[in-house]
């Protein structure tokens, strides 16, 4: 590998690592979704099912095999997963993650199974185009009538609301320390920040917060990747952090809100007001990218398997 690609590697490295991991649960408008119709998810599980079979018989695609890719590619639900503290109120350590450095090698064990290669790029266009078509637009709008502090304080809000699910995960995980944190930014936020729009725990306090998730929880039980996926609205994933994002949507405060169109308000004002922060970095990632699908498939098993290390 020339110095080069070196750079272009370790450049989607750090923006996926930064924006470009969100877990499932976070996408609130299709699991409500899956969750008020029982047609959707049936048909939802049948393809989960359908895919472990074929995973049974699947082989490891190389990535240097792989027929070339043009077309670039967004993951529609980076939100908070790992994100600085400092683009947030306070930055004083909210997301105490910090994935980038010079220790990020591509090593031969990167390689995932990837036997759904077709399924996954056909996923990988269609959540580029609704990105560019859709999201992006609407994001830009958004960000141009909407104050920075609202749309700081909701993105901090959303992050508070997700408590539930740090706490538990990092208390599987046997992260004590971590977990009484969680509960210590929680009361602060939500007593003294206005439900967690405000962020005294940590611009006073310096009070971190953890995120967990149940994949990583799953991987710190040594539970093996399985096989990697693109899914639709929610980008890349793997066969284990696909189904530990489903504890994770019933971890989640949003689960059960019971009008359906309030649980898709929120969902959908989370997602467009996070992306309105961020509008240019897949750009950046598009531009650092030899071939965007492949890539992004290596920076984003690379990030969490640091972050089950960590």
């Amino acid at each position: 590998m020339n110095s080069k690609q070196i750079k272009s590697e370790k450049s989607l490295y750090f923006i996926c690592s930064k924006y470009g991991y969100n877990s499932l649960f976070r996408s609130t408008l299709p699991l409500s979704i899956l969750r008020r119709s029982p047609f959707f998810a049936i048909i939802f599980f049948l393809i989960v099912s359908a895919t472990m079979a074929v995973a049974g018989n699947s082989v490891v695609v190389a990535a240097d095999h792989l027929p070339g890719v043009t077309q670039p590619y967004e993951n529609l639900i980076a939100a908070a997963d790992v994100q600085s503290s400092d683009d947030l109120e306070g930055g004083n350590g909210l997301y105490s993650d910090d994935l980038y450095g010079d220790e990020y090698i591509k090593t031969p064990d990167q390689s995932v199974a990837d036997p759904l290669y077709w399924f996954n790029y056909a996923i990988f266009s269609f959540n580029d185009k609704l990105y560019f078509w859709v999201l992006k637009p609407v994001a830009r709008g958004y960000r141009f009538i909407t104050p920075d502090p609202l749309r700081a304080g909701l993105r901090n809000f959303f992050h508070n609301s997700l408590f539930p699910l740090r706490f538990v995960n990092n208390l599987l995980q046997g992260k004590g320390d971590q977990a009484v944190s969680e509960v210590k930014s929680f009361v602060i936020n939500t007593v003294g920040g206005g439900l967690g729009f405000a962020t005294p725990a940590q611009y006073v306090f310096g009070i971190n917060t953890y995120n967990e998730d149940m994949g990583q929880t799953f991987g710190s039980y040594s539970v093996k990747e399985g096989f990697y996926l693109v899914l639709p609205l929610m980008g890349p994933s793997t066969l284990r952090d696909t189904v530990g994002s489903v504890g994770d949507f019933f971890l989640s405060p949003m689960t059960y809100i019971e009008s359906t169109e309030l649980a898709v308000g929120l969902g959908t004002l989370d997602r467009i007001n996070d992306v309105s922060f961020r509008i240019g970095d897949y750009e950046a990632l598009k531009k650092a990218a030899l071939d965007p699908y492949i890539s992004i498939k290596d920076a984003y098993i690379q990030m969490r398997r640091k972050q089950i290390q960590e």
